[in-house]
């Protein structure tokens, strides 16, 4: 763990969602932790995820049970937050190029790992469904169109959501 400078500590909190964000940087092994080294800093900005993840780890930056400064309130409230090293602005190929699939299956061990300690369905949630309360993962978009305070639109229009839930559920599916 490399612990995040900005954070709120709470002992409980109700998780409903897992927000999936990218942290606008190439796909590439070691971003990760170069992120959350940043956020480490003295002089990082308010800004704070509860995992950062690369194609090669993830880095907890926020305990669960604590509050990050990831989508504004009241996403951040009930949420866990995931950066991604990726651009909201990747393509369908972007998305399919190896870099960027095996940190998909690095992100999706770790959001079927939260899914099951939090009783979280593994499903992509929209704007809609946050606003009825519907707990699953979501985007950071999502988040923006469901309650603005912030202007950012990433994973992005083409992240892969439908892929990214199979793999979650794949991870979810005991070994026999």
């Amino acid at each position: 763990m490399i612990l995040a400078r900005h954070f709120k500590r709470c002992d409980k909190r109700e998780i409903r969602w897992i927000v999936i964000h990218t942290m606008e940087t190439p796909c590439q092994k070691g971003i990760a932790r170069a992120v959350a080294n940043s956020w480490a800093l003295p002089t990082s900005r308010v800004a704070s995820a509860h995992f950062c993840c690369d194609p090669g780890e993830c880095i907890m930056c926020v305990r669960e049970q604590d509050i990050a400064y990831h989508c504004g309130s009241p996403g951040n409230d009930h949420s866990i937050g995931i950066e991604l090293a990726g651009r909201a602005a990747f393509t369908d190929d972007d998305w399919g190029k190896p870099a960027q699939q095996a940190m998909l299956r690095v992100a999706a061990s770790l959001v079927a790992q939260l899914c099951g300690a939090h009783n979280i369905e593994p499903a992509y949630r929209d704007a809609a469904a946050l606003k009825a309360n519907v707990g699953g993962f979501t985007g950071h978009n999502d988040v923006r169109l469901a309650w603005g305070g912030t202007t950012h639109t990433d994973p992005g229009a083409r992240f892969p959501w439908a892929r990214f839930c199979e793999m979650v559920v794949a991870e979810m599916v005991p070994p026999e």
